[in-house]
């Protein structure tokens, strides 16, 4: 909720006299408690809050869990991990 407001309150007066509006998506979009606290925090700001259909909206989490028993599937091996050896050091440059 903080970050949100944070990012109204800083993008808002980019918008002028257009209609102002919240978009929430993903697993997010799908919890009706939190979409409505949000839909109350954009109301708020004079923004309407829109989500897609709950069936469009899933988590993650379920999309790398559904990943992980496929490859578990094929190889069953790979539920052996040795895990001092897994390096979780990122490989991709940051945009400055």
């Amino acid at each position: 909720m903080n970050r949100t407001q944070r990012a109204l309150e800083f993008t808002l007066p980019w918008f002028g006299d257009a209609p102002r509006s919240l978009v929430v998506s993903g697993g997010v979009a799908n919890n009706d408690y939190i979409f409505n606290d949000l839909a109350n925090l954009a109301a708020h700001y004079d923004c309407c809050a829109y989500r897609p259909s709950k069936k469009y909206c899933s988590d993650n989490g379920v999309m790398i869990a559904w990943n992980a028993i496929e490859q578990i599937k094929q190889v069953p091996s790979c539920m052996r991990w040795d895990y001092d050896a897994v390096s979780i050091q990122g490989n991709a440059a940051l945009a400055v």
